[in-house]
């Protein structure tokens, strides 16, 4: 089971950190929790006033990140480790300004692994596949589901009996996502036991973001009024994916002029 932690981080390291890892909130996630397990270490005891100094003279900023007990615990374990070499007190903020600090470098002139996409296909009921199709976009639904594995979804909120119970009127809703992404999920799957494989886990954290957007929860993006007049969910950093033709113009979306209150949108036009 994941947790949304927040942490508390210089102005400018979150931006820095958007621009040199994959655009998917998710992977951004995933990949910091595997640098902390696997290849973060401390710095050298005589560096620590240095790298771990306060902060409350600077810019900051918080960010949250979904962590798990054993990343958490892998934090709390590096704090109490720089304590008993130096007799430091550290938060673990302090630490994941460091880890962000490492995985900016590791990365700032090196490109990150190429997605290795997976198509898969689960069954959902008629109703769920309609409501996605008639709120996001087609091509946007699966940068959507990472949005909402990254900020919302913690693991399956029914016990097992109820994730393995056969969908009335099932259908097939195609989707084509990172292989890494389906591996955690796979994971999920076989911490449940008893059976539980991952398409249930994956139908599960669907209908979870379908009842999270019925509450208005637009965790990915803003509703925004397409030239149809029909709104659907874009999501940020993908933007400008998403281009429509009309008979006279192409119009090309720009979330940052969005207004989701007064629902209208600025627009560029390119004749």
């Amino acid at each position: 089971m994941r947790k949304m932690m927040s942490f508390s981080f210089r102005k400018g390291q979150i931006e820095k950190y958007r621009e040199v890892v994959p655009k998917s909130g998710y992977l951004r996630s995933r990949l910091l929790r595997k640098f902390i397990l696997e290849e973060y270490s401390l710095p050298e005891p005589s560096e620590y006033i240095k790298v771990f100094k306060d902060v409350k003279n600077e810019d900051t900023e918080i960010y949250p990140f979904h962590m798990n007990e054993k990343v958490l615990n892998r934090i709390h374990e590096l704090a109490n480790e720089v304590k008993q070499r130096a007799g430091v007190t550290v938060s673990s903020s302090a630490i994941m300004r460091d880890v962000m600090d490492r995985v900016i470098e590791k990365y700032q002139d090196a490109n990150v692994r190429e997605r290795n996409w997976k198509r898969i296909v689960v069954y959902v009921s008629d109703e769920a596949r309609e409501f996605l199709h008639e709120h996001i976009d087609e091509r946007q639904i699966v940068y959507c589901f990472e949005d909402f594995l990254d900020k919302k979804y913690t693991g399956p909120n029914a016990p097992v009996k109820e994730l393995k119970q056969r969908v009335s009127n099932p259908v097939p809703l195609t989707l084509t996502i990172d292989q890494r992404i389906y591996d955690d999920l796979k994971e999920m799957a076989e911490e449940q036991g008893q059976k539980v494989k991952t398409s249930h886990i994956l139908r599960n954290a669907i209908n979870q973001m379908i009842e999270d957007i019925k509450k208005g929860g637009v965790y990915m993006g803003q509703k925004i009024v397409y030239p149809t007049m029909e709104e659907k969910i874009i999501v940020p950093d993908h933007e400008r994916e998403v281009e429509y033709k009309t008979k006279k113009m192409k119009i090309n979306f720009d979330i940052s002029y969005c207004n989701f209150y007064k629902k209208s949108c600025k627009i560029r036009e390119e004749r």
